[in-house]
């Protein structure tokens, strides 16, 4: 009797196949990590970034390094599987990964790569008087796009790029991108809505098909926010006007005064239709030509406020926002929609010009819930120091009105200047003000 054949089990593939799945994390001892001084950079919806310090081995020396813990179980395999990413892509613009480390305060975190200037964004919108040339531009813009040819050269696509994934090292001469959460291969069906509004495709929007020139059009965004230093949208529209203007009214950045041959590679970039839009080979080709136009991105940048370089920043400690228990990543985990929509207007009061939205990830409904619910807090705080200021302004007024009342009236008149002045009135024998019963 013939025997019966062997059953062949395929393994299932699923979006990482081929992606991570062969990598391992090596898991970090504790005498690697030097967490007594740790400083906490940020904390948000996913979980909590501290700087610390790391060695290999026990004969090496302590070096920075950032640990991103996540705040459950769930979180914490994205968090696995986004590190599993960066170790296998091994790429000189990638935050290098150094392993797995268990935290008896904040649980099961990656230790990685401590980039000690920050974050693009960070340099670009609030660095002000850090200043760069064109030739830093062509050198970030030639490490971003190489990073990005490498993706879609292994039919791979990252689909959040933007300044707040660009880490900056080395004075802010070395980019590096980081946050591969959305990091996946290229297939048929693909999920929509993936990304930050500010640089999301117009047909990821609209649910269509899409590749890698998703990517390409988040370039454009980027190459045009590090000529121009400003918001690309107006920051009083809504997250949803702006995705629909994107997607239905071919919304764009304004036009910048600047060489045509960069402005009109970046329109290219964004154009709507994505056949139009060049490929990352191409990028790299462009950005490699213009790096050697202006070969000296290597040079230290300067700083006007000390008419020096500019040096590496010192890390900045988290400072709490409304009590909340989410804020921003500092660059490292960050999702902005925007540039601090209200709050960065001349007219803000000082007391809430710190309170800027956390950053908003599209793709988790609590992170959008806690985003909405920080802007509606802060839009209320912003509207009550504004009627403030115009009670007290009018309060300035009327006293104005009775102190010119006072003088006109004269000395024969004080008696009655007290009752019209009420309160407010100065008693010559004590110098009391009366309205303390004194």
């Amino acid at each position: 009797m013939a025997k019966p054949a062997a059953v062949r089990f395929e393994k299932r593939r699923t979006r990482d196949s081929g992606l991570c799945a062969t990598n391992e994390i090596p898991e970090i001892p504790t005498f690697c990590i030097d967490n007594l001084n740790n400083i906490c950079l940020g904390r948000g919806t996913y979980g909590v970034v501290e700087k610390t310090r790391y060695r290999k081995s026990r004969n090496d020396v302590y070096l920075p390094a950032a640990i991103k813990y996540a705040n459950d179980s769930c979180h914490i395999m994205t968090l696995i599987r986004e590190a599993k990413i960066m170790m296998e892509l091994n790429h000189d613009n990638v935050v290098r990964i150094y392993g797995l480390y268990d935290c008896s305060r904040h649980g099961r975190g990656v230790v990685m790569e401590y980039m000690d200037c920050g974050s693009m964004a960070d340099l670009i919108y609030n660095q002000r008087t850090i200043d760069y040339s064109i030739d830093h531009i062509a050198s970030w813009m030639f490490q971003l796009s190489s990073a990005v040819y490498s993706f879609h050269r292994n039919n791979q696509v990252h689909r959040d790029l933007k300044l707040q994934n660009m880490l900056l090292c080395d004075r802010y001469r070395t980019m590096k991108l980081c946050d591969f959460g959305t990091y996946t291969n290229l297939r048929q069906t693909m999920t929509s809505n993936r990304g930050t509004p500010i640089t999301m495709a117009p047909e990821v929007f609209r649910c269509e098909e899409y590749d890698a020139k998703s990517d390409i059009y988040s370039i454009g965004i980027i190459m045009w926010q590090l000529f121009s230093r400003e918001p690309p949208y107006n920051v009083n529209l809504s997250v949803e006007g702006i995705l629909y203007k994107v997607a239905n009214a071919n919304l764009r950045p304004t036009e910048l005064t600047c060489n045509p041959i960069f402005s009109a590679f970046w329109k290219r970039c964004w154009d709507n239709d994505p056949n139009v839009r060049p490929s990352s080979q191409e990028c790299v080709e462009y950005f490699g030509h213009m790096r050697d136009e202006f070969p000296d991105g290597q040079k230290p940048l300067s700083d006007s406020s000390t008419n020096d370089r500019a040096d590496t920043p010192k890390p900045r400690a988290l400072c709490p926002l409304l009590n909340s228990t989410s804020t921003s990543f500092s660059g490292t985990d960050s999702r902005t929609l925007i540039q601090s929509d209200l709050l960065d207007e001349p007219t803000a009061m000082s007391r809430t010009s710190f309170m800027k939205p956390i950053d908003p990830d599209v793709r988790d409904e609590t992170s959008m819930r806690v985003f909405n619910e920080h802007c509606k807090a802060c839009e209320n705080l912003v509207q009550e120091e504004q009627l403030s200021n115009v009670a007290l302004n009018a309060k300035s007024s009327n006293c104005w009105r009775n102190d010119e009342k006072d003088k006109r009236l004269g000395c024969g008149e004080e008696e009655e200047t007290k009752k019209l002045c009420g309160t407010r009135h100065q008693s010559k024998k004590g110098g009391h003000d009366t309205a303390y019963g004194l």
